[in-house]
């Protein structure tokens, strides 16, 4: 049986929860997860069936709809959009019965201040201000409206401006954003008085009886108030709602966050109960039917009305805290490029079957188990209803419906799984009012009497994902005073564009007076992100003017983490150039909440009354930071290989920002020769990381600080990773933390150096190797396991080759389990420690028919074990067959000896079993068999344009002829029939075949390894085949080697020419 790997997953607000799906896995070569499937498939039996009655006339609950919260920056990249993008991402989200068909949108209210991914401008900074519409949120909302009369709009705070500190104050704040929310077209339904996540307090109901209540009914406001947004204690206002009358009079909903349950209090009150933010699928199908199951429980077994994500629109760098979260991804503005994720069709499984104001009906909702809940809607207008099934669990679920006071319509059938989504199915027509329906496992249902349902698609086609053109430059000439700059994520303060006092226009901080922060929401000073994670090498800079001799100015490159809340952080993580009004200037690096000066000095002369130029240029290890042209400094480091771009700012003052002004922004490439961008490969790509097998475990739905919420890691002696890479630099990238360790690192073969992962204070997105100084060409990578564990995250070199199967995976016999690469003993084995053998252990036994064995993918095994004088004769046997005696008696121990090599295996799923026969030598004096190690042996696949001068790669001595080729291995190959033409590969190895073309006009090929006698080959064939094996070498001794191939102009009497192709070669230990 598969051993189940179910790992608890922390979620981003306040809560963890075991998922009922396998959110760690292990990894494997590049065909096994496809093999291992096959085996091990879970049975999918229906259980017996539920059946529920529903009245359409029985208790009910008001729907108010299914939303997004629009908030901490996670919209902005959309307003950056092109046009065309822009609109069908936006009809995706809020269009009714065409995508998500959102029905909600609650905006953050704004102070400026960091709320987790990002700030939102606030909308009254200063009492003597005039309150004014800023940000995208009020451009959502209205987009939003127009695509949905009947949107409904929340709002709550969560940082507030320090002026904000009296009630009545309070009051006139929220009361301008109603004010200004209704002149966008866009009225709010739902207000929160109180403060995003803090549990319920006398003086919040203090303050909504005496002071926002009256202020609301005396200004004819119709937003209805809503509390108290808690996540902490769930449903904290219920109690005293339903012991004060007045307050329960002033109040229409309660809500929490975070939960598909309510308590007995707050559903006495007889108040709608919101989820007014909670959780989303993270863009993992698991998680993503594991939500779609608690918003069908929320709504039905938790008495709630109302499912908010946070967020559904996950328009925020990829380096952002809290980014991957949403069912639509758009970070890169430039490109128009976006994500549909299949969330957002769950969604839809919902919404687009029941509007906001249809009736929820008891006795049609209700949970099976924990994996499976269903949900009933009425629209009381008509008598239609619509039923939403989740079924999140491993077996399929029949119900047995029996329907009164409803239509009688047939049902339309609608459903989402993992490979198909909202998909129309084959109707139903229930009969007197009863139908059946099976619900398959890991899928969601939605049956209806209503039509109009749709997959929508894009009205344009989106685009291929690219680069950001260079030389960016942004003079912010082109905006109104006001506006936010195009491409820039503003992590605390506020960066509009302002006038610069001589009649132009600048970038400028403008938030001088810190808000009162929610949560540590003012930790680093101002700063704003802009740009791709791929930026490499490559230089940014801004004219700076700074304000006054307290202040600083950053130019800021190779971010490769960003958390504007992080308490321990006080600036951006990656390198920047600072300059202050006080001529001081400095390099420096931020990494783990420290902050390290690589070079200081002050400038001679300085002004601060003028603008000065600052800036920053990383290129390899090499970082350079200049000042008006003039290059103050260059320093070596290599602890980040990319990441986004930055503008900052910085002061000593602990009360106030500083309002530093930036112009002619620019971002461009070192020179025309040095690689800008870096291609991005995340560990969890097995396309591309290929792993020892059963040696690494991979971690999805992990923390924000990993590159696409994913990393893999391994504490397993001898564990190794292959990477294939194009270019002349290659950076692996991951955490270093206390519980780091050793690894050894290769490229093409050779021995780089020894890294250490350990350090006292975790770093993330670290680079644990990198080499800037390759040829051009392909690499390979390997990293071998030593002490402690490794963690990866990701890659980024030139481009990547596809992932081959590892060449050997040693196997310890203490790496226990039923997986490939694992040992399975029929019984207990003795154990124990021994001095010489692998890893430093060994298994032992000596009863009769007791054996061990080990699953495979490859093409041969080696078995390794103790020979001693108490050793006896052991049974040896691949995949059930004839079994191999091998004598383990010796005169004096030896541990870690190699007793037997199996022939060669075809490709694919193996077992070597290893069994105890119970007979021994004459001369022993025991009849024990020792479980060591075991090699597993598969061949390295090295493509005919993998090409270089290193390890596994083809070296050509001249041009030979290059194409496209079908049936060819990898869809090409090389030829030549010039006489003496020739390919050489070299390998570390023990065996070498070369697979080519057989072909008509093909000829004699002389092949030869290490330099010693050629074997000719006959390449003709009447008919064409490609890929074939034309030439096996004998076993080598293990160690480096060189196999050449040679055009001999020589022929086949029959061919009608003496061409020789390469196309493989396929490389064994």
């Amino acid at each position: 049986m598969l051993k189940s790997n179910i790992s608890k997953i922390r979620l981003d607000k306040g809560t963890t929860s075991s998922l009922p799906k396998q959110t760690k896995k292990l990894l494997s070569l590049t065909f096994a997860t496809t093999l291992l499937a096959s085996v091990f498939t879970i049975p999918l039996t229906a259980n017996a069936a539920t059946t529920v009655n529903i009245d359409g006339n029985g208790t009910s609950r008001t729907f108010y709809g299914i939303g997004m919260v629009n908030s901490s920056g996670t919209s902005k990249l959309l307003k950056d959009y092109p046009a065309n993008q822009q609109s069908d991402i936006l009809d995706f989200l809020f269009k009714p019965k065409f995508g998500a068909s959102l029905q909600v949108v609650k905006n953050e209210i704004g102070a400026d201040s960091n709320s987790s991914s990002g700030t939102e401008p606030s909308h009254w900074r200063n009492q003597t201000d005039t309150a004014v519409a800023r940000g995208v949120n009020f451009w959502i909302a209205s987009q939003a409206k127009l695509r949905n009369a009947n949107m409904e709009f929340a709002a709550l705070r969560w940082a507030t401006p320090a002026w904000v500190n009296t009630d009545t104050l309070k009051s006139n704040y929220l009361l301008k954003y109603l004010d200004l929310m209704a002149a966008n077209g866009t009225p709010v339904d739902f207000i929160g008085p109180g403060i995003n996540e803090t549990n319920y307090a006398t003086s919040l109901g203090d303050f909504i009886k005496n002071t926002f209540k009256p202020a609301l009914d005396a200004g004819g406001y119709t937003s209805k108030i809503v509390i108290a947004d808690d996540i902490n204690t769930k449903w904290s206002a219920a109690s005293t709602i339903n012991s004060d009358a007045t307050l329960k009079a002033d109040v229409f909903a309660q809500s929490a966050h975070y939960t598909d349950s309510s308590t007995s209090a707050a559903q006495s009150s007889g108040m709608p109960l919101f989820n007014s933010e909670s959780d989303t699928g993270m863009m993992d199908w698991s998680r993503g039917i594991w939500v779609a199951r608690r918003i069908a429980t929320a709504l039905s077994t938790g008495k709630q009305s109302m499912w908010m994500y946070q967020p559904a629109l996950d328009s925020v760098y990829e380096n952002i805290k809290y980014q991957r979260k949403g069912i639509l991804t758009a970070n890169t503005p430039w490109s128009g490029y976006y994500e549909i994720q299949k969330d957002l069709w769950l969604t839809a499984q919902f919404t687009q079957f029941a509007d906001v104001g249809w009736k929820i009906l008891d006795s049609g909702s209700g949970a099976i188990d924990a994996d499976n809940s269903y949900v009933t809607f009425k629209d009381s207008a008509s008598n239609n209803y619509s039923i939403v099934l989740v079924n999140g669990g491993s077996y399929n679920a029949t119900y047995t419906f029996n329907t009164t006071n409803l239509s009688t319509a047939a049902l339309n059938v609608w459903a989402t799984d993992q490979n198909a989504q909202f998909v129309q199915k084959t109707s139903i027509t229930p009969s007197s009012g009863t139908f059946t329906i099976t619900v398959p496992a890991q899928s969601v249902y939605s049956l209806t009497t209503t039509t109009g349902q749709q997959k929508g698609t894009p009205t344009y086609s989106i685009p291929a994902n690219s680069n950001i053109s260079l030389p960016y430059t942004d003079d912010f000439s082109s905006y109104a005073i006001g506006d936010q700059a195009k491409y820039f994520h503003d992590q605390d303060g506020a960066f509009e564009v302002a006038d610069d006092g001589i009649g132009g226009k600048v970038l400028k901080q403008v938030v001088i007076n810190l808000p009162t922060p929610w949560g540590s929401g003012n930790s680093q000073k101002p700063f704003s992100v802009i740009g791709g994670l791929n930026l490499a090498n490559y230089q940014v800079s801004s004219d700076v003017k700074i304000p006054d001799t307290s202040s600083y100015a950053s130019v800021v490159a190779r971010i490769n983490e960003v958390d504007g809340m992080a308490a321990s952080n006080t600036e951006p993580e990656g390198y920047s150039m600072r300059l202050g009004g006080n001529g001081s200037w400095a390099l420096r690096k931020s990494t783990g909440g420290t902050v390290t000066t690589l070079s200081s000095g002050t400038i001679t002369g300085y002004n601060i009354a003028n603008w000065h130029n600052v800036k920053i240029a990383a290129n390899g290890t090499t970082i350079t930071g200049y000042v008006d042209g003039v290059l103050l400094t260059t320093v070596t480091d290599g602890t980040f290989s990319s990441g986004n771009a930055a503008i900052a700012t910085d002061t000593t003052s602990t009360t106030t920002w500083s309002a530093v002004m930036y112009d002619n922004f620019k971002i461009e490439a070192i020179d025309a020769n040095t690689l800008v961008f870096v291609n991005q490969t995340d560990d969890a790509d097995s396309t591309t990381f290929s792993y020892s097998l059963g040696n690494w475990t991979n971690s999805v739905n992990t923390s924000y600080s990993d590159l696409k919420r994913t990393h893999s890691s391994s504490s397993t002696l001898g564990a190794t990773l292959n990477i294939s890479f194009n270019g002349s630099q290659f950076s692996l990238v991951g955490p270093k933390s206390s519980s780091g360790g050793t690894a050894d690192v290769y490229i093409d073969g050779v021995l780089q150096t020894t890294i250490n992962t350990t350090t006292t204070a975790t770093q993330n997105r670290n680079v644990l190797y990198s080499n800037y100084g390759l040829a051009a060409g392909s690499h390979t990578f390997q990293l071998v396991v030593k002490t402690g564990t490794i963690t990866v995250d990701y890659a980024d070199a030139q481009s990547f080759n596809p992932a081959t199967a590892l060449s050997t995976a040693a196997v310890n016999d203490n790496d226990l389990g039923t997986y490939n690469n694992q040992y399975l003993y029929n019984t207990a084995w003795s154990y124990g420690s021994q001095s010489g053998a692998y890893a430093g252990d060994n298994h032992w036994s000596s009863t009769t028919n007791n054996y061990y064995q080990v699953g495979f993918i490859g093409t041969q095994v080696k078995v390794y074990t103790a020979k001693a004088s108490n050793q006896g004769i052991a049974a040896i046997s691949i995949d059930g067959g004839t079994e191999t005696l091998v004598d383990t008696y010796a005169a004096t121990r030896a541990d870690n000896v190699i007793i037997y090599t199996s022939p060669e295996l075809a490709p694919g799923q193996h077992t070597v079993k290893v069994r105890v026969t119970g007979t021994k030598n004459a001369s022993s004096s025991g009849n024990i068999i020792t479980a060591d190690r075991i090699d597993v042996v598969t061949p390295v696949t090295v493509n005919d344009n993998t090409t270089g001068t290193g390890n596994n790669q083809y070296q050509y001595n001249t041009s030979w002829s290059y194409g496209s080729q079908s049936g060819a291995y990898n869809n090409d190959n090389h030829w030549s029939s010039v006489t003496n033409n020739y390919y050489q590969l070299s390998f570390n190895g023990t065996q070498a075949k070369v697979f080519t073309a057989t072909a008509a006009n093909q000829g004699i090929a002389a092949i030869s390894i290490d330099g010693g006698a050629e074997t000719l080959v006959d390449t003709y064939a009447s008919t064409r085949s490609d890929d074939v094996l034309i030439y096996t070498s004998p076993v080598l001794t293990a160690g480096q080697h060189t196999v050449k191939v040679r055009v001999t102009g020589t022929k086949n009497a029959s061919s009608s020419a003496n061409i020789i192709t390469a196309d493989r070669i396929d490389v064994s230990n």
